[in-house]
């Protein structure tokens, strides 16, 4: 077979579907007779028309010989034919012609007009101004010498294919893969490539702000994913707010953003852009028709002290975040090499908690509250307390929090409440037991299922049994926990509010919930003896309770003065050291030994 037949049949496939009298005489043609012979003859061309593609043949002279029908479309004219004996560059200057100015940056007319001496394969691509593609494949023919000396064969076959659907469909997927769907902020993949761009660039200081927002849960909670989702694309327009052109916002997934400040000239100033951004976060948001309050923290590491690399960076900053949100949330940190050894020492307690729970590790303390003006015995709160093999007795400060991020807090408080109904249930009938319950076994479980199951287990009539729970929880999902909580009031379970008066809402909360009892908060008791304005507090919380058939429990109550105003306020329970700690039910004075009621001095005493 000739080499201009082998040249057009390999361009494209659609060729081998072209005539089979048409393509064979084109092979004798070949054989027989002068490439241009045959082209006259109508044979390429005949093939040639089979083509998809827009083809054009240029002979070893350098002059257009040949165009296909195809071409014709794609260059919007009704026959390119009309330009016989046209150079490559005029041929080039044409499709310009045709289809507008290419744009800036991209090939010119003299780099596809020198593809006419390319003497092998090749290709490229005309980008428009228009923004369409056209992709040219180069295939030169060889010259070869026929048996009577007669050259044949020269020149080159081009082949033009519209590749702009498809050059939009492979930026697209390029984007996807780099980029956030949702929020269109680059992902982790780019991100990384945007931290290694700052590290190289000497004249900058790079640092990373890994950003988690606050109460992020309860909105996509409350509002669904769609207002989840929102809220998430309002959050990424105010990050971008918060930085400059030359930084990078970016979406890790979730709530979780990171933003690379890749030019500062001092740490101050990165915390400047820390607090723009947990400023700008803390502002109320329009989701869906609602008014969304969240908040934001972040945690900071700056290169190269606290790392070189886009991992080990990224891996500080979410540490100093972790640390952050432990202080209280809505903060900034900055990463220091302590947090590592700290990192180190949680990863230790969470595995010692683990094994805590599946040993049975844990016990509780019981701590009695006293009707004020009878100073009697009332109940007791059951506290959790957990004995380490190797740390001795830890504070609940220390692990609760960790319990509850674990997952651990569902089984443990199932436990929590089996034993303290069983410890109440052997009590005498006038004495009531209160049970702390975190947010996530109202989430993640059936709290009313494990209240009745403990209830009949112990026999323990539900009147007798309170459910403690703080403002906070109530925040977390009020859509799931609300029906609980009214479940739990109709059996009879008495409910209370715990560290009342720390929260935005709790007067709303109270409206509407139907809580039996309020725990004003520490922080206001212990202020009572020389603080009018705790007194204050502490006078109208008490007034607005008794308004509205609730009663009040003052706990942390350490001196005789805090009880005696507390009496004098009307409030009608007191908890606290002085009336007693926290005890093993062993540990309890002889309450149940038949003598009575303690009095307040009696416990205190013993």
């Amino acid at each position: 077979m000739s080499e201009p037949i082998n040249v057009l049949l390999n361009l494209a496939p659609q060729v081998q579907a072209a005539p089979a009298d048409d393509v064979e005489r084109y092979r004798r043609a070949m054989t027989d007779l002068a490439l241009e012979q045959s082209v006259r003859e109508g044979y390429f061309l005949a093939v040639m028309e089979h083509v998809k593609l827009g083809m054009y043949l240029f002979d070893r002279s350098g002059s257009l010989v040949q165009a296909n029908s195809q071409l014709n479309k794609l260059l919007k004219v009704a026959q390119v034919e009309t330009l016989p004996g046209v150079s490559m560059t005029g041929f080039c200057n044409f499709i310009v012609a045709q289809l507008g100015p290419l744009a800036l940056g991209h090939t010119r007319i003299e780099a596809f007009a020198a593809l006419a001496k390319s003497e092998v394969k090749a290709s490229l691509n005309l980008v428009f101004q228009s923004g369409q593609v056209l992709q040219v494949a180069h295939s030169p023919i060889p010259v070869s010498t026929l048996a009577d000396g007669t050259l044949t064969g020269g020149g080159f076959v081009h082949t033009l294919e519209d590749v702009t659907e498809r050059r939009k469909a492979e930026a697209r997927a390029s984007h996807l893969a780099s980029h956030d769907a949702l929020t269109n902020l680059p992902n982790r993949r780019l991100l990384k490539q945007h931290i290694d761009v700052a590290l190289n660039d000497s004249q900058a200081n790079c640092a990373v702000l890994c950003v988690d927002l606050d109460r992020f849960k309860a909105v996509n909670d409350t509002l669904g994913h769609a207002g989840g989702d929102a809220l998430l694309v309002e959050v990424a327009k105010r990050l971008r707010q918060c930085v400059r052109g030359a930084d990078t916002v970016a979406r890790l997934g979730g709530d979780a953003f990171v933003i690379v400040n890749s030019a500062h000239s001092s740490r101050d100033e990165v915390a400047q852009m820390a607090e723009r951004v947990v400023n700008a976060i803390a502002k109320p948001f329009d989701i869906l028709g609602h008014s969304v309050i969240i908040g934001a923290s972040v945690g900071i590491a700056v290169a190269p002290e606290d790392g070189d690399s886009p991992d080990r960076l990224i891996k500080n900053a979410d540490m100093a975040l972790f640390h952050a949100k432990r202080g209280g949330k809505s903060s900034y940190y900055f990463f220091d090499i302590d947090l590592e050894a700290r990192a180190i020492e949680r990863r230790k307690l969470e595995s010692d908690l683990r094994v805590a729970v599946a040993q049975g590790q844990f016990e509780l303390h019981y701590q009695p509250y006293f009707a004020a003006r009878q100073r009697k015995l009332s109940g007791f709160e059951a506290l959790l307390r957990w004995n380490h093999p190797t740390r001795g007795r830890v504070s609940p400060l220390e692990f609760i929090s960790v319990v509850e991020e674990l997952g651990l807090i569902t089984e443990l408080g199932d436990w929590i409440l089996r034993e303290a109904c069983h410890a109440a249930a052997a009590w005498p009938s006038d004495l009531t037991i209160s049970v702390n319950v975190s947010a996530r076994q109202f989430i993640n479980h059936d709290l009313f299922a494990s209240v009745e199951r403990a209830l009949t287990d112990s026999g323990l009539p539900p009147s007798r049994l309170e459910i403690e729970i703080t403002e906070s929880v109530l925040m977390e999902n009020l859509n799931v926990i609300e029906p609980v909580l009214e479940r739990l009031r109709r059996k009879g379970v008495g409910l209370s509010m715990d560290d009342f008066g720390t929260g935005y809402s709790s007067l709303a909360y109270l409206r509407r919930f139907n809580f039996s009892k309020v725990k004003i908060d520490r922080s206001f008791i212990s202020g009572l003896a020389d603080e009018n304005q705790a007194i204050a507090i502490v006078r109208a919380i008490i007034a607005l309770c008794r308004n509205l058939n609730i009663v009040v429990t003052a706990e942390g109550v350490e001196t005789e003065l805090q009880a005696d105003i507390l009496r004098l306020e009307n409030c009608d329970y007191l908890q606290g050291f002085l009336l007693g700690r926290p005890a093993a039910l062993a540990e309890l004075p002889g309450i149940f030994s038949g003598a009575g009621r303690p009095l307040l001095n009696e416990v205190k005493r013993g």
